[in-house]
């Protein structure tokens, strides 16, 4: 018995490092097949393209994942989709929409239903950038012109890099959602899953540095019987998106690795409600992995942030142009 209390610990410490590894990998072979598609059109994929619809919610267009298929040696998928009449409400794309890729689930994922069902998921999500109060869509990987705000839209390439690829986060992780069902608490340990209401009235754009700062910290020190406001929507449908579903496939910096994913009173004026996650609210890259949560910067580099980064390397680490010096030793 001792000698098991003594070797267990090794055991799964090892068993998640090669989990970890294999994370890495699966980030890395997603950088890659951005970096080819951008050398082939010039442009990162958009994260998702509404173009002129005018439908609330109907057809929602295919995700940035979609995009990339080609690259990952999966055309034969890429080729079933049919792009002209994408939806995730009629049976149009079943055949890929229903497929789950291997290369899109971190290996210390632990729940293995999908969220909604039916649809394939993904743990592997887009930057979209730094809160949304400050400057909307300031990652790389960011939607087309949609209906839900203003701001800069995809699609946008390397020249609008200008903090630097390799100080510019462009995908993380981020836990799957939970299929519909009771509310979570703050204090259960399936907390990072879902997202939480506050009370808190965001304005985009407002370039309210202050007003972010409180955010967060009205997001940090929710009581622990706070019900979320949303169980199901990370990572439920890797195929498809709209800008205003913020917590799909997309991730932003508002919040640090592993916090909690809040939503203000005002998202629904930007589209979704705190259900969806709206497009100003913090979404956060969470993980399984111990203390911290990998991230694939846009040179193509995979580093393991911790959770303890300061909130402002942080929020640098999210925006393409901020401006922001940072160096490596400061994550």
């Amino acid at each position: 018995a001792v000698l098991i209390a003594l070797l267990l610990p090794a055991v799964q410490a090892a068993r998640e490092a090669a989990r970890r590894a294999q994370c890495v990998n699966n980030l890395k072979q997603l950088g890659l097949a951005v970096h080819n598609y951008v050398s082939q059109v010039n442009s990162f994929p958009s994260e998702c393209y509404e173009g002129t619809n005018t439908n609330d919610w109907q057809p929602w267009p295919t995700a940035w994942t979609v995009a990339v298929l080609p690259e990952m040696d999966q055309s034969a998928l890429y080729n079933a989709i049919n792009m002209a009449s994408y939806t995730t409400v009629y049976p149009d794309n079943t055949t890929g929409g229903y497929t789950q890729l291997a290369i899109l689930l971190c290996p210390s994922e632990n729940i293995k239903q999908r969220p909604s069902g039916v649809w394939g998921t993904t743990n592997y999500v887009n930057n979209t950038g730094y809160p949304g109060t400050i400057q909307a869509w300031t990652g790389v990987i960011i939607p087309g012109p949609n209906l839900w705000t203003s701001g800069t839209f995809a699609p946008i390439g390397f020249q609008a890099v200008t903090d630097g690829s390799s100080n510019t986060a462009m995908l993380s992780e981020r836990l799957i959602g939970l299929q519909a069902g009771t509310p979570i608490p703050v204090n259960s340990p399936l907390a990072k899953r879902v997202m939480f209401p506050t009370s808190i009235y965001l304005t985009a754009n407002a370039n309210n540095a202050q007003a972010a700062l409180n955010f967060v910290a009205t997001c940090k020190s929710l009581p622990g019987t706070t019900l979320s406001a949303d169980t199901i929507t990370a990572g439920f449908s890797w195929h498809s998106t709209m800008a205003y579903l913020g917590d799909n496939v997309s991730y932003d910096h508002f919040n640090t690795p592993n916090g909690l994913s809040c939503a203000d009173t005002n998202s629904e004026g930007v589209g979704g409600g705190p259900w969806w996650g709206g497009t100003i609210s913090a979404v956060s890259a969470n993980s399984n992995h111990p203390g911290g949560v990998n991230v694939g910067f846009a040179d193509g580099s995979v580093k393991f942030i911790k959770d303890s980064i300061s909130l402002q390397t942080w929020w640098a680490l999210g925006s393409r142009n901020g401006g922001e010096v940072v160096s490596s030793d400061q994550y």
